[in-house]
C-alpha cells in the first residue's frame, strides 16, 4: 500500500542508480549485474520464488500471420537461434569475441558476468523452445487474478514449439 507505481519502460538501472526508484522490475542476469558492476550492491528477488508466476524469460516473438505466411523463414529463424545457443554454450569465449566484435562500447569484465548469468536459464540444449504449460497456466491465473488480463489464456495461445521439434531427418 506504501509502493508508488511509476512507468519508467526499459531505464530501470538508471532510474534505480540516480534514486529516481527504490526498486523496479527487471532482468537479473542483466540488469543486477549491471547495477552491481556500476557499485550499487543490490538484492535481487525472483518473482518465481516470492510469490509470482513462473514464466519463460528467452523467447521469440513473431506474428500468426508471419509465422502463416514465411513457415519458412520462421523455421529458419529458429534453427539459426538455437544453433547460435548451442555454439554459445559450446564456446562462451568465442561467442563472446564475436558479440565484442559487433558491438562497439561493450565491456568485456561485464559482458562475460552478464553471459555467466545468463546459462543457467537456457537449460539443456534438448528444451530450447519447449514450454512448461503447467508454468503457462499459472501465469494465466497470475495475470486474471490481478487485472493483468480479463480471463484465462490458454498455454497453446501463448506459445507454439512448432519450429523447435526435430525435422524428419533428425537434426
Amino acid at each position: 500500500d506504501d509502493a508508488n507505481v511509476v512507468t519508467i519502460g526499459f531505464n530501470g538501472v538508471q532510474s534505480l542508480e540516480a534514486g529516481k526508484v527504490s526498486a523496479f522490475t527487471g532482468f537479473i542476469p542483466a540488469d543486477g549485474v549491471q547495477v552491481e558492476a556500476d557499485g550499487y550492491p543490490t538484492k535481487s528477488f525472483p518473482l518465481d520464488e516470492n510469490g509470482g508466476p513462473s514464466y519463460p524469460g528467452l523467447v521469440v516473438f513473431s506474428t500468426e500471420s508471419k509465422i502463416g505466411d514465411n513457415p519458412d523463414l520462421m523455421q529458419g529463424f529458429v534453427d539459426a537461434t538455437v544453433k547460435g545457443y548451442q555454439d554459445a554454450l559450446n564456446d562462451p569465449q568465442e561467442a563472446l569475441s564475436a558479440l565484442l566484435a559487433q558491438t562497439q562500447g561493450l565491456d568485456k569484465g561485464l559482458q562475460e558476468k552478464v553471459f555467466d548469468a545468463y546459462i543457467p536459464y537456457f537449460g539443456p540444449a534438448d528444451t530450447f523452445g519447449q514450454f512448461n504449460k503447467k508454468n503457462l497456466e499459472s501465469l494465466s491465473t497470475f495475470m486474471v487474478d490481478n487485472d493483468l488480463a480479463s480471463e484465462p489464456i490458454s498455454p497453446d495461445r501463448y506459445a507454439t514449439t512448432e519450429f523447435t521439434q526435430p525435422n524428419e531427418g533428425g537434426e
